[in-house]
């Protein structure tokens, strides 16, 4: 059965072995996010996660099926784009590097983790869950859009390890 939980600080490596593996399966997709190792996601980026509680892991028994980074941190652009609602800086909640493991596609573990972090979300006291999708990111678009995500329109986002780039974002208003 699987379970959506905070990954604890001892899982640090299996946290970053996961990403660098998925990293590797995802350049034989025909659709992938485009991640680089050792620059998105940055290994630091995602310890820093772990240490700060921020970091969820999809298992089902041993096995790691998902991960994902759950917090209120946005990035310069996000304040330009149209959302649906107003919402104070605590209230919005922002998936980050949402991964499933490519060896179990197509087992529905995207909707799954996506559903379980609207949960987690709300139960924190959140107004709101946004995101942005990597311009070509067809499977990422397809999912959030299944689970009730509303397309916001494409905006100009600033990352660090990309620079500034247009980005499909997302929004999910809680109820």
């Amino acid at each position: 059965m699987m379970q959506v939980r905070r990954a604890r600080p001892d899982e640090k490596d299996t946290v970053l072995a996961f990403y660098d593996r998925q990293i590797d399966l995802m350049q034989n997709l025909t659709y992938h996010p485009k991640w680089t190792k050792g620059v998105y996601p940055a290994e630091s980026y995602l310890a820093g996660a772990v240490d700060d509680g921020e970091m969820y892991l999809t298992m089902e028994g041993d096995t790691t099926l998902g991960a994902m980074i759950l917090n209120n941190h946005t990035v310069e652009g996000y304040e330009t784009a149209p959302w649906q609602i107003e919402a104070a800086d605590d209230e919005i909640f922002v998936i980050h590097t949402l991964c499933t493991a490519c060896e179990y596609m197509h087992r529905g573990i995207g909707t799954f983790m996506t559903r379980e972090a609207l949960r987690i979300i709300k139960a924190q006291g959140g107004k709101t869950v946004r995101l942005d999708v990597l311009l070509g990111n067809l499977p990422a678009e397809k999912l959030y859009r299944s689970v009730g995500f509303t397309y916001i329109g494409r905006t100009e986002i600033f990352y660090e390890d990309t620079g500034r780039c247009e980005f499909d974002p997302y929004e999910y208003v809680l109820r």
